[in-house]
């Protein structure tokens, strides 16, 4: 089994640690534990590439460089079993496969609401009809929503933070985030940094307000961290780390972040 955290442990053994002291003992940057939002990771890849997955271990790799990577934590929805038998094993089986990897993956179920989807292709923009009635065409959809995965990870940003002897890199593009962002380098005194990473269309664009720096993803840096594992089938744990091993001295060089927060 290949195990990326031996030497310090994985960040999900540190969240249960005792506090230490607010003073950083190893100069800033120069351990990270990478956060990362798969929903919304999926969602932005998909709109930007047409294809959703990432892998969070070349991702996670690619984003600290050469700083120490201590942790990966990877937050994932889990399809109804029932609804949705082939894609929950899909899932199951991407997930199973990445915590052999040693990344921590918390995974939280679907709420699952019943809506009206328009189905009708010459509605027009509603912030130019305000007011307006209109007679379409719609069907009723089972949609799946997230459900307590965003303030998990949150919750979990606060406790490692509490520790104050790593730097955060969040890799979403929520801007629920920044909340947790701007509150967590305060409460340590400055001893631990909260960076962001999203995906956008040509790496650049964008800082998330309250984040110390923003890592800008762009097509370069997706098509080094993309999933092609085939999850729609059993996967060999083995054969999956010697891929994701053999792929990460190939990467790009690092990213160079964008210094500073605000939009």
């Amino acid at each position: 089994m290949l195990h990326l955290f031996d030497r310090h442990g994985p960040a999900a053994d540190r969240l249960t640690q005792p506090r230490r002291s607010f003073e950083r003992a190893l100069a800033p940057g120069e351990r990270v534990v990478v956060f990362i939002d798969d929903p919304n990771v999926s969602r932005a890849c998909t709109k930007l590439h047409g294809h959703g997955v990432v892998h969070p271990v070349l991702l996670a790799q690619r984003l600290v460089g050469d700083a120490h990577l201590v942790g990966i934590r990877f937050y994932a929805d889990i399809p109804d079993r029932s609804a949705f038998p082939d894609r929950a094993a899909m899932v199951a089986r991407r997930n199973g496969a990445i915590a052999t990897l040693g990344v921590t993956v918390v995974e939280r179920p679907l709420r699952y609401v019943y809506e009206w989807e328009i189905v009708d292709d010459d509605v027009p923009d509603p912030r130019d009809h305000g007011g307006e009635r209109r007679l379409v065409a719609a069907r009723c959809r089972r949609r799946g929503r997230e459900k307590g995965l965003d303030l998990a990870l949150a919750l979990d940003v606060q406790a490692l933070a509490s520790e104050g002897a790593m730097d955060v890199d969040i890799v979403s593009g929520d801007t629920d985030f920044c909340e947790v962002a701007s509150r967590v380098p305060d409460a340590t005194h400055g001893a631990v940094a909260v960076e962001a990473a999203l995906f956008t269309a040509s790496g650049r664009g964008r800082c998330l307000e309250a984040f110390g720096r923003t890592h800008r993803l762009g097509p370069e840096d997706f098509a080094a961290v993309r999933d092609d594992f085939d999850y729609r089938r059993p996967v060999d744990p083995a054969l999956l780390a010697a891929r994701i091993a053999s792929a990460i001295p190939r990467q790009a060089q690092p990213l160079r972040p964008a210094v500073g927060g605000g939009i």
